[in-house]
């Protein structure tokens, strides 16, 4: 499990990511006020798909507007029932705290309008030096175009490992954080002739609703598409400076929508963020349709 030291920035909480431990398993032990419930199952991967950071799973529901989620330290079961959702542009904004001791996650999620791929993305702003986020992208079914260039477009959303207090606890460690989304737009081109994806994610903004500090742009790139419709690259700065990794699925009769995850690490915001010294990241989705 890597982890990182955290730090304090103006005020907010910045933390890098640990992966899952053996000991945590995914399960919190919190009970009280502000508990959404919990389920056993429900929160494994769909027929094809892609999971990065600290979510074992995810499932979202765009008919009934239902979250499920696994992660470490949401609640007292395994996987989590993420309550009622509120729309915010194309995705919608959940969020999970048991108590105002507890780690605040949220998480935004979201459907094609054809239904054939769903993209989930969930993080807590950091308590005790660790933060816990991760995104998904499920594929519930698809056929592949017999070749040629699809385009997708639409908007992205993300959550970074710091953001602002979000409860009350004993120390200054332990008081919990909700992350600062980021907002922007999302261009993905993709060549079933050649099988290669790549695109954009620009006009990136953060803040407590996503607006505010501009970002710089992520350049998606050397993304080769398997026969399942999944696919995996590399998430560049315009300087050609690696910083990440973007990972996804298509869906639909011929290749109709695509969902997608980014993961950025250390320097993504170069220099944006003031103070981040190279403990950003980032965790985010795009669900798009074809155009």
């Amino acid at each position: 499990m890597n982890k990182y030291l955290a730090l304090t920035i103006a005020g907010a909480f910045l933390a890098a990511c640990s992966g899952p431990s053996d000991d945590d398993g995914g399960s919190g032990t919190g009970s009280g006020g502000g508990s959404t419930g919990g389920t056993d199952g429900g929160a494994a991967p769909l027929a094809s798909s892609v999971v990065v950071g600290d979510v074992q799973g995810a499932s979202y529901d765009g008919a009934s507007e239902t979250l499920i989620v696994q992660i470490t330290m949401d609640g007292n079961n395994v996987t989590q029932n993420y309550g009622t959702g509120v729309a915010d542009g194309d995705y919608t904004y959940y969020e999970q705290q048991l108590t105002t001791t507890d780690r605040f996650f949220s998480a935004f999620a979201a459907t094609s309008t054809d239904g054939s791929v769903s993209g989930v993305v969930v993080s807590d702003g950091g308590q005790f030096n660790r933060f816990f986020g991760g995104a998904t992208a499920n594929q519930a079914s698809y056929t592949a175009p017999a070749g040629g260039i699809v385009n997708f477009s639409g908007e992205y959303v993300g959550l970074l490992n710091f953001g602002t207090a979000a409860g009350d606890a004993p120390g200054e460690s332990s008081t919990p954080t909700q992350s600062f989304q980021v907002n922007g737009n999302a261009y993905i081109k993709a060549d079933f002739s050649d099988g290669y994806v790549n695109g954009n994610i620009f006009d990136r903004t953060y803040g407590a609703d996503g607006t505010g500090t501009a970002l710089p742009e992520i350049v998606l790139v050397d993304a080769t598409i398997n026969a399942d419709g999944s696919f995996s690259g590399l998430a560049e700065l315009g300087v050609l400076e690696e910083v990440g990794s973007f990972e996804g699925v298509f869906g639909g009769s011929g290749a109709s929508a695509v969902a997608g995850t980014v993961a950025l690490e250390a320097g993504f915001s170069d220099g944006a963020i003031p103070g981040a010294v190279g403990n950003e990241r980032e965790f985010g989705i795009f669900v798009l349709d074809s155009e």
